[in-house]
């Protein structure tokens, strides 16, 4: 898997993790996970935690596996499929308008009109590639705060119906704890 293909799955990852069916997607896998992986993803307490082993050896996979991945979804659950395919469109187009924009446009705009649309360009790319990023060095600071702020971690309480770092969803987190894990 390539490390655009890894930022769209990063990118998209909470919203894959919410709707992703492993059970049904797995059969549709053969091509790239063997019957270990597939026990591994089986052995997942929830769907949550099936999706999240699948994502997360997904990119190990070799670089037919974005494909494959997609091709299951188009089967299984085409709504998800259309999302990775239309932000793979989105970041493969956006590399091709610049690559032309730097060869075509230079006759017609002046060369501080081609810096500023270059930019905007890169920026546009650059939010692409970097907002999974942050999101990755995010994520931990945030689990951190969501386990710091939990009642039931305070009083070590047995039940984990108490524990609001259990039951919170990750963009719950990600709402009300961003911005102190983000001072860190």
């Amino acid at each position: 898997m390539n490390d655009k293909h890894r930022a769209i799955l990063r990118r998209h990852g909470p919203k894959l993790r919410r709707d992703l069916e492993p059970k049904k997607l797995l059969p549709y896998l053969s091509q790239v996970l063997d019957s270990v992986d597939e026990e591994y993803v089986k052995a997942g307490v929830t769907r949550i935690y099936m999706a999240d082993r699948l994502l997360e050896m997904l990119p190990r996979k070799g670089p037919a596996t974005f494909d494959e991945f997609v091709k299951a979804l188009q089967r299984i659950q085409p709504f998800l499929a259309d999302l990775l395919l239309q932000e793979s469109a989105v970041i493969s187009e956006a590399v091709d308008r610049l690559m032309a924009l730097s060869f075509t446009s230079q006759s017609i705009l002046t060369v501080d009109e081609v810096k500023q649309v270059q930019r905007k360009r890169v920026d546009s790319i650059i939010g692409h590639i970097f907002q999974p990023t942050y999101a990755a060095l995010c994520d931990p600071l945030i689990h951190e705060e969501n386990v710091h702020r939990c009642n039931g971690c305070a009083i070590d309480h047995p039940s984990q119906r108490q524990h609001s770092c259990i039951m919170m969803d990750t963009e719950d987190s990600w709402n009300y704890y961003h911005d102190e894990a983000e001072r860190k």
